[in-house]
C-alpha cells in the first residue's frame, strides 16, 4: 500500500537551496521541504487558477463626494446653530495591519481628536507613522453648513495591498 507521507532526503544531485515539492500520495499528505524531494507516485498537476505571467492588479483611483444635507432649514430641532460645521474628511487606503477603530476597541487618539476638536493633524500623523500599512491619504476641507454644499475628495489610490 502506498505511503501517504512525502518522501524526503537528498537525491543524486543535492541542491544548495531548499525546495518544496508536491505530496506523494493520499488526501492528507503535506509538501516536503529539504534539499530536494521527489514524489514516489506520479501526481497530476492541476491547471493554475491564475497564469504565472499575470502581475498584480493595477492600482485604481477613487473620488469621494461629500454632500452636506444637514442644515437648520431641514433639521430645525436641536440644530446647533450658525457655527455648525463638519471637520475635514480624511480618507485612507490601508491594509488589515492598520485599524483606526474596531469592535470592542477604542478609536485611536487621532480619531478621538477629530471627534472632539475637529482637527485632523493627529490622525494624519498616525496614518503617516503607520508606514507601509497605509497606502494613500486624502484630506478634504472643513466646511460650515449652508443649505447645500459639497466637496469632492479626488484621487485616493487603492491597490491590491491597501
Amino acid at each position: 500500500e502506498p505511503s501517504a507521507e512525502p518522501t524526503t532526503g537528498p537525491t543524486a544531485e543535492p541542491s544548495a537551496e531548499p525546495t518544496t515539492t508536491e505530496p506523494t500520495a493520499g488526501p492528507t499528505a503535506e509538501p516536503t521541504t529539504g534539499p530536494t524531494a521527489e514524489p514516489t507516485d506520479p501526481i497530476e498537476e492541476p491547471e493554475p487558477l491564475v497564469s504565472a505571467s499575470k502581475s498584480t492588479p493595477p492600482a485604481v483611483l477613487y473620488n469621494c463626494e461629500f454632500i452636506n444635507m444637514w442644515n437648520a432649514a431641514d433639521h430645525p430641532i436641536d440644530y446647533p446653530g450658525p457655527d455648525a460645521h463638519w471637520s475635514p474628511p480624511v480618507l485612507a487606503s490601508h491594509s488589515s495591519d492598520y485599524q483606526m477603530w474596531g469592535t470592542g476597541k477604542l478609536a485611536t487618539s487621532g480619531v478621538q481628536t477629530v471627534a472632539e476638536f475637529g482637527g485632523t493633524f493627529d490622525l494624519e500623523f498616525e496614518l503617516d507613522d503607520a508606514g507601509d500599512a497605509v497606502g494613500d491619504v486624502v484630506v478634504g476641507d472643513g466646511t460650515f453648513n449652508d443649505v447645500t454644499q459639497r466637496q469632492t475628495l479626488k484621487d485616493l489610490m487603492v491597490d491590491a495591498k491597501h
